[in-house]
């Protein structure tokens, strides 16, 4: 669920979208405050001040977006081998909406991101890197 973009929102009540602890899957009577940790992953704010007004519009629901991309399978290949393939043969998701997805710290085979990708070299035909199903195992290379 998405927290509301305007009007009332609430660190703790019962109203769908309108109350933050719910939001963070915790009981709608927590104790709980801005500074915790998980809120101010939340809100997007690592340190400083911080406000109800930087929930509005947040979501603790993971957002993944959907790239095409080489793969190379053969993890001796290296980065030539992925980098000259022809067109992009493979999807993966990364956590949010960046699209270069190699720097990202995960890489998923499925939308929810409940499943790493293949280990092997990928590619977004300018760079490539190796993964090994969990982790980079690689620097970032040029092709």
């Amino acid at each position: 669920m998405t927290l509301v973009s305007s009007g009332i929102l609430s660190i703790g009540g019962s109203t769908t979208n309108r109350s933050i602890n719910l939001e963070l899957s915790l009981s709608a009577t927590a104790n709980s405050n801005l500074n915790q940790t998980n809120f101010r992953s939340l809100a997007g704010i690592a340190a400083g001040s911080i406000s109800i007004s930087n929930f509005y519009g947040k979501s603790s629901s993971p957002t993944n977006t959907q790239i095409s991309v080489k793969f190379d399978g053969d993890r001796g290949a290296g980065c030539s081998t992925v980098c000259e393939q022809e067109g992009f043969d493979n999807t993966v998701y990364t956590p949010g909406n960046l699209s270069n997805f190699l720097t990202q710290t995960n890489l998923y085979q499925n939308s929810a991101g409940t499943l790493n990708a293949s280990g092997g070299w990928y590619s977004n035909g300018t760079n490539c890197r190796q993964w090994n199903g969990n982790t980079w195992t690689s620097a970032l290379g040029n092709c």
